[in-house]
């Protein structure tokens, strides 16, 4: 045989002979192929694990905007729900409030206050005959305003400008003053002495008091005849609670 390599021992005893054959051995071509399947198990492998990877990460990346949006809106919710509260609590505690635009009779005789222009009530003050109505205890802040023009000469008279709020209450018989000013105008009195000319002059006033149920506030003003009230929030009157 070509690829068999023979020898050939003698046995001198028995005179026998012995034929020992050594063949080499054979390359396997098996490998190759289990080598290929491993590379190919491998990227198999490996393919799943990054569809899992992706998979996951997309699951997870859609769990956290849905908890977003669940997270947004319940504080949209919290926060329509908060402001509702709020304003059913502003609306069942509204305070009372009223402010009146003052305007003057066609004969000068009287202030009457008016719901005209910005005036408005609420909480309970009202106006009746010309005076406002207190709706329960409390603190309260009044203020009043009424504007003058005046026109003063040389050797014109001092006039004396006043303008005040009265309360009268059950409490105590008679009416009792609660906010009082007075400006002199005109004459050597101040308001640019006896120099000729219109004379403007506004008396603002306005203080907190503890009023009662029931209560009634009215004004008094001199000189009503030279009161400036053509023009809106010249002449004003009002009363807010605290």
């Amino acid at each position: 045989m070509d690829a068999q390599k023979k020898q050939t021992l003698v046995d001198a005893e028995r005179g026998a002979g012995v034929l020992v054959i050594r063949e080499r051995p054979r390359r396997s071509r098996a490998w190759p192929a289990c080598a290929l399947l491993a590379v190919l198990a491998l990227c198999a492998a490996g393919a799943l694990l990054f569809a899992w990877y992706h998979t996951r990460g997309r699951q997870e990346e859609e769990a956290a905007a849905a908890s977003e949006k669940r997270t947004g809106n319940e504080l949209r919710q919290r926060e329509v729900g908060e402001t509702a509260q709020m304003l059913k609590q502003i609306a069942s505690t509204k305070k009372a409030a009223i402010h009146l635009q003052g305007e003057t009779s066609d004969d000068h005789s009287a202030l009457q206050w008016l719901m005209d222009g910005q005036a408005f009530t609420q909480g309970g003050l009202s106006l009746h005959h010309n005076q406002v109505t207190v709706p329960r205890s409390g603190l309260y802040f009044v203020y009043t305003q009424a504007s003058f023009r005046a026109a003063c000469g040389p050797g014109s008279e001092a006039l004396h400008l006043s303008h005040g709020v009265t309360r009268f209450s059950g409490s105590y018989q008679a009416p009792r003053p609660l906010l009082r000013a007075v400006r002199t105008v005109c004459g050597g009195g101040g308001g640019g002495g006896g120099e000729a000319g219109l004379r403007f002059s506004a008396l603002y006033q306005g203080a907190v008091f503890s009023l009662e149920q029931g209560d009634t506030l009215s004004t008094h003003t001199s000189h009503l005849e030279l009161l400036d009230d053509k023009e809106e929030g010249n002449v004003f009157f009002g009363v807010f609670e605290l």
